[in-house]
């Protein structure tokens, strides 16, 4: 069985995960929801952390028929192995300060100073990896037989920062805000694109780092950026194959 990355998982609650809890403390819950056919994901997580269950997700009124959920209830695992994790490869988003009213709630007399993470540190290629899987935007339009790949991360204004840091540590893209407050990563340049398929979504061998079902619609953008590289798409044979690969998105 294959063993997760610590970094790739805190990249992917980064971009998916929760941690809930009530005032009274009646209830503490660490979740992750995600797509069904990423289910073995899930079982990943779970295997990796050695606790918790995998299950539907459900809502007060309906069971989410498309969605899975890996949870965490236990107080014991909570305390021991959830916890524990997190303070050891801290979290770079504004989940962080979610996980500390979670560890308050379930030990009021921590210290505050357990949280003094750098805030500036370097991002892990595997947390970008995670929080891609979790966060990123793989899309293609044609227009009168002009191709635009698109590749875009869009988050709520209070995620500024770490998209800011994106693009300062790996040093490409374009940052903006959307009149609706949403804040937007995306490349513009098809040689972004291609440095981002190479370097960060497949291996050297041309493997899928991605983890989730989301690598599948990932490989088939690289594909269309790869034959736009080469040029392929001026011709009869590649614009076929591009217009095969924007159809099966």
């Amino acid at each position: 069985m294959k063993t997760l990355n610590p970094n790739w998982i805190v990249g992917f609650v980064d971009g998916n995960g929760h941690f809930i809890f009530s005032n009274d403390q009646s209830t503490l819950n660490f979740v992750i929801p995600l797509d069904h056919r990423s289910l073995n994901v899930l079982y990943l997580i779970k295997s990796f952390f050695k606790c918790g269950s995998v299950k539907k997700t459900i809502h007060p009124n309906q069971i989410r028929k498309n969605m899975r959920e890996y949870r965490v209830s236990s107080h014991t695992h909570l305390k021991n192995i959830i916890i524990p994790f997190f303070q050891k490869w801290p979290l770079q988003t504004s989940k962080k300060k979610s996980f500390e009213r979670f560890v308050e709630k379930i030990n009021p007399a921590v210290e505050r100073s357990s949280f003094e993470f750098p805030e500036q540190s370097k991002l892990n290629l595997e947390w970008f990896i995670g929080f891609l899987d979790a966060k990123a935007c793989f899309n293609c339009s044609i227009h009168n037989r002009t191709i635009q790949p698109q590749f875009r991360i869009c988050l709520p204004q209070k995620e500024k920062s770490i998209l800011d840091r994106i693009q300062h540590n790996f040093n490409f893209g374009v940052r903006y805000q959307r009149t609706n407050g949403v804040e937007i990563f995306q490349l513009n340049s098809n040689k972004n694109m291609c440095y981002l398929a190479k370097k960060i979504l497949l291996t050297k061998g041309f493997k899928d780092r991605l983890k989730t079902s989301k690598r599948i619609r990932a490989r088939k953008w690289c594909k269309i950026v790869f034959l736009i590289e080469q040029k392929q798409h001026t011709t009869m044979d590649g614009w076929t194959k591009i217009r095969k690969l924007y159809q099966s998105f």
